[in-house]
């Protein structure tokens, strides 16, 4: 058994707008052996209702009115370049082809 490892060297949060509801994606780049790869997880960002107290429609004790909520989704390939500018350039690059053609 083989144990890999790679530095963690920039972690990126991209917004990506193309419509009234944006799009967000975290980029982690790592380096290893001077090569370089990043991975894009895409984040979806949830804020739900209060609990309400259906009878009198107020908010129960305790709760301050909003609970927010993040899902974090590996969204695509390993992108690998020769240095972390080139990563970011292929990963923007290729969720711009995605997203908004």
């Amino acid at each position: 058994m083989t144990l890999g490892q790679k530095k963690l060297v920039a972690v990126h949060d991209l917004e990506l707008k193309q419509s009234s509801v944006p799009f967000y994606f975290r980029l982690e780049v790592h380096e290893n052996n001077e090569a370089y790869s990043g991975t894009i997880y895409r984040v979806d960002r949830y804020t739900f209702d209060p609990v309400k107290d259906v009878a009198g429609m107020r908010t129960l004790p305790g709760n301050d009115g909003t609970l927010n909520a993040e899902a974090v989704v590996v969204a695509g390939p390993e992108f690998r370049g020769t240095s972390e500018v080139d990563v970011i350039f292929k990963t923007i690059e290729t969720l711009q082809h995605i997203y908004m053609n």
